[in-house]
């Protein structure tokens, strides 16, 4: 009998399914203390493949015997309240998963390819609350850019960049500065990921008319003084965001442009006036996301003429060595609300009330079965399709203790530079403290372009966009690859961190 909405949901409500319950428990929980965003369960021809996003990478983690797939995937789609016997149309749901300190949210998303049926399942934590600039890795004059941008009495503020570099997270970040009693804050997001106290949020919903162009046209009905539009997908979107701007609303919202004068650029192609562009658009900001080096046990070294040179080719590096070197103090601290942690997405009755809520099964030694294999071998984390086979046959060897040495600090600091050298950092053996990686979190870096008046009269010019970027830097904007660079001589990142994002900024 399927349990009703709201109502507890765990393996015994299931019949016959309690080691499959097992199995999705060890998978989530697996996830949660790799601090894993996504969780991805893929169908192979002989096999079942799971792997983690971790940081931004996907990593190979554990197996499963290809018999169990069917169900696995018809209790997940239970869990998410989707139709478990539909299985050739793509679904979308969510549930709750419930550890003993914390309570996250899994979004879930089904896709039928050759072999079976995908699952992807994004993990996001109900208590998280939005980072400061700070944390998001805003620093100096970046930092000061944003703060002068974000307080400015109307207009339209641009986040910038590819799918998964944190748009998002720096949205939800600025209307938590913005956000205050006598301020109105509404947003339309597709979907909403986490519920921020104070403010209006509209889930998209296409089957009840309510799309980013009606949402965006009805907040601006609703006497807000800030929206927030997730994505500029489309002119309809654009014209309509210029146009709250124009009549005294400050509108923010995320596109998907390399860097800040695409973004310009972008919204000209999109058949808006550029006078309107020229004055409306206050700030552009442009980032990515690239792993943070581990503090406790990373490497410090000066490079060789060789690697200045081939940084040389692929960064300013002159320009942000004057940048470093010119730092004379930390940057400003900006104040941030507060966020109550005591309102969650599950305190939304209309939310709690559509998602099915699983909690944890703690005793996952006491059955063994074929299910299970996953719970009683130890060294699963880091098991390899290639050794998915062998494992069958022959039980892992249990990983050597990772000697002190491993764990300490492996720091090589020069004792003297002279005035030509710098230095560097890279990964480390991995201690503890990173789970032996090398690399913990991730951190941004950004490219924060303020609409002067000599860019606005480039874009009134229809000036290319290679023009309005060196215009800007002439003013003082420090690029992505400046700021990379920059996060990399203060020990937050590595060389190789920023080179793999490299394609991204310069493609």
């Amino acid at each position: 009998m399927k349990p009703s909405d709201g109502e507890l949901k765990t393996a015994s409500g299931i019949p016959d399914t309690a080691s499959i319950a097992k199995t999705v428990s060890v998978i989530i929980e697996y996830a949660i203390k790799s601090r894993a965003s996504d969780i991805h369960v893929e169908p192979r021809a002989d096999t079942v493949q799971v792997r983690y996003r971790i940081d931004g990478i996907l990593h190979e983690t554990m197996t499963l015997p290809k018999e169990v797939l069917s169900t696995v995937v018809a209790y997940i789609k239970t869990l998410a309240s989707l139709n478990s016997e539909d299985l050739r149309s793509p679904q979308e749901g969510r549930f709750s998963f419930k550890l003993p300190d914390k309570s996250l949210i899994l979004r879930v998303s089904t896709l039928p390819v050759i072999d079976g049926e995908k699952i992807v399942m994004r993990l996001l934590d109900e208590n998280a609350h939005p980072l400061s600039l700070e944390e998001l890795g805003l620093e100096g004059e970046n930092l000061s850019r944003v703060a002068r941008g974000i307080h400015e009495p109307h207009g339209l503020i641009l986040v910038t960049g590819p799918a998964g570099t944190g748009k998002t997270t720096t949205l939800y970040s600025i209307l938590t500065l913005l956000n205050a009693p006598g301020v109105n804050i509404s947003t339309i997001e597709d979907p909403v990921e986490y519920r921020l106290p104070g403010i209006n949020q509209t889930q998209v919903n296409s089957k009840s008319g309510i799309t980013l162009a009606a949402g965006l046209r009805s907040l601006l009905g609703q006497d807000p003084n800030v929206v927030m539009a997730g994505e500029i997908r489309d002119s309809e979107t654009a014209d309509l965001a210029i146009q709250g701007a124009l009549t005294g609303h400050v509108i923010l919202s995320g596109l998907h442009t390399d860097d800040t004068a695409t973004a310009i650029v972008r919204l000209l192609d999109m058949k808006i006036a550029p006078f309107l562009v020229a004055s409306t658009v206050k700030l552009v900001i442009a980032q990515r996301l690239v792993r943070r080096i581990c503090a406790s046990c990373r490497i410090s070294y000066v490079p060789s003429a060789d690697e200045i040179a081939t940084i040389k080719t692929s960064f300013q590096l002159d320009a942000a060595l004057n940048i470093f070197r010119g730092k004379t103090a930390e940057p400003k601290k900006t104040p941030i609300t507060p966020v109550p942690t005591t309102h969650t997405l599950m305190s939304s009755p209309a939310i709690a009330g559509n998602m099915k809520i699983v909690e944890p099964v703690h005793d996952l030694m006491k059955t063994k079965t074929i299910m299970q294999r996953i719970a009683d071998d130890p060294n699963i984390i880091n098991r390899t399709m290639a050794e998915a086979e062998a494992a069958q046959t022959k039980k892992p060897a249990v990983p050597p203790p990772v000697s002190a040495k491993s764990q300490a600090p492996a720091q090589t600091t020069p004792a003297k530079l002279n005035g030509n050298e710098f230095m560097l950092y890279k990964a480390g053996p991995g201690c503890d403290k990173c789970s032996h990686n090398g690399y913990i979190g991730r951190i941004g870096i950004f490219e924060v372009m303020e609409i002067n008046d000599i860019v606005t009269k480039m874009i009134v010019s229809r000036a290319h966009a290679d023009m309005i970027e060196e215009a800007s830097v002439r003013e003082g904007m420090i690029t992505l690859s400046q700021d990379g660079l920059l996060k990399c001589l203060r020990g937050e990142t590595t060389i190789e961190e920023v080179l793999r994002v490299a394609h991204e900024i310069d493609r």
